[in-house]
């Protein structure tokens, strides 16, 4: 009985202080793009939701969006709604041990880039693959273990599709064109170099 108490003892420890943050990313059904004014950048936003299965804290330092060719096309860059002066600076984010943080993500691509999303009202709506990824951080107070069995959060690769007919004109005047985020799929190994998979940026 001994031996019993003190193995549930161990396991609630374990569960409770020392397991590892174990970050899991989750994105909602439906996105938007559009345009900012002032830099000519195009914005992907998407409503996020990371969660904390670990014990630990971890800190989400960035978040990564775009096709294969060029992973980190879009960068974080800000947070909240759609609405402009309603928004704040991308911070990273505090994730307590088995606690979530919310929010609705702006990925900004660089100014000097063509727009990815392809306007409508002339041609038939097109799909978009594009990898996420989240770039994290968390206590190692074990040092080397911690380094070796730390696993990163694991990518996603999104599928969105315009849910309206757009013209470039209604980005180009900062009008929100909703995405539907037609389909999600786990990626098993973030740091895998094989062709098509998803990769972190540099």
């Amino acid at each position: 009985m001994s031996i019993v108490a003190l193995l549930f003892s161990a396991l609630s420890l374990y569960e409770t202080v020392l397991k590892q943050a174990a970050l899991s990313i989750y994105v909602g059904g439906v996105g938007h793009v559009s345009w900012d004014k002032a830099t000519g950048a195009e914005i992907i936003a998407l409503p996020v939701t990371v969660t904390n299965q670990g014990a630990r804290d971890a800190v989400v330092s960035d978040l990564k969006l775009g096709p294969d060719d060029a992973p980190d096309r879009y960068r974080s860059s800000f947070v909240g709604s759609l609405y402009a002066g309603q928004n704040e600076p991308f911070a990273p984010w505090p994730v307590a041990g088995h606690g979530s943080h919310v929010g609705v993500v702006h990925f900004h691509s660089k100014a000097d880039t063509e727009p990815l999303i392809a306007p409508t009202v002339s041609a038939p709506a097109k799909s978009y693959a594009l990898c996420f990824t989240a770039q994290a951080t968390s206590s190692r107070p074990f040092g080397l273990l911690d380094w070796l069995l730390e696993r990163p959060p694991r990518a996603l690769r999104l599928v969105v599709e315009p849910a309206i007919s757009f013209s470039r004109s209604d980005l180009e005047n900062g009008k929100w064109i909703p995405l539907w985020v037609t389909a999600i799929e786990s990626i098993d190994e973030q740091r895998g170099t094989q062709t098509g998979a998803c990769r972190p940026g540099a």
